[in-house]
């Protein structure tokens, strides 16, 4: 085995060599790892864990370089096996799966993700991110407006949670500006344009040269046709 293992080492590259060494010190450290849970192998769990997770993290650096998210996701999906409750791992996990188009795996993932913590901003804005840059994915107009009521609920309660809200008033901003596009009643969708344009003003009060909050402000006013008093104001 180990003669042919020097064989193949002797073709690679330098880039193949360093992949192959990860690869196989993740399969050692898999194989290793402690997966009783009883009390008294908490310590070994912790230290297995610990290495599994060290080698992990190296290949997804080396393998993010690569583009090569599918398969940090299935190495991530490997190690959930032992660190079921492990809230990193299962975040990284939906990273990778984003990253690899996988968006519907990505948004369950992280719904367990805030189920672990559910306290956690930056889970609440990939969640709301994911159903808006995914939103035209879906059909059936029902299940839009339950996620994008979703999205709003995300984005809503992200911004109660410390930290400056300039980020989740823009992604709740577009949430409302999605969901005023499909309601039919004119009075509540000149209302979710209203208060998108709110939301849209809170976030430039706190960036006045974030380009992308200023176009979305002038979008959503020409649907209130009121872009010519927004060009007058400067």
């Amino acid at each position: 085995m180990i003669k042919l293992i020097k064989l193949i080492v002797d073709h690679l590259n330098v880039d193949e060599e360093i992949l192959l060494l990860l690869l196989l010190g993740q399969t050692s450290t898999l194989n290793e790892a402690v997966l009783d849970w009883q009390p008294e192998h908490e310590g070994q769990r912790e230290r297995s864990h610990e290495a599994a997770y060290n080698i992990l993290a190296l290949l997804s650096i080396f393998l993010s370089r690569k583009q090569a998210f599918h398969i940090i996701a299935d190495s991530y999906e490997q190690a959930l096996r032992f660190s079921f409750e492990h809230f990193q791992t299962w975040f990284n996990y939906g990273l990778s799966l984003i990253s690899s188009g996988q968006s519907f795996r990505a948004y369950l993932i992280l719904k367990q993700c805030l189920r672990m913590q559910p306290k956690n901003l930056q889970v609440y804005l990939q969640l709301a991110k994911i159903i808006l840059e995914y939103i035209y994915d879906v059909d059936l107009i029902e299940l839009f407006i339950d996620l994008i009521d979703e999205a709003i609920n995300y984005c809503q309660q992200a911004k109660e949670l410390e930290n400056p809200p300039f980020a989740r008033s823009l992604l709740l901003a577009i949430a409302k500006s999605f969901k005023a596009r499909q309601t039919s009643i004119h009075h509540d969708r000149q209302a979710l344009f209203q208060s998108a344009i709110n939301d849209l003003r809170e976030s430039i009060e706190l960036d006045p040269y974030d380009s992308i909050s200023h176009f979305h402000l002038a979008h959503n006013l020409s649907f209130l046709n009121q872009v010519l008093s927004f060009i007058l104001s400067f």
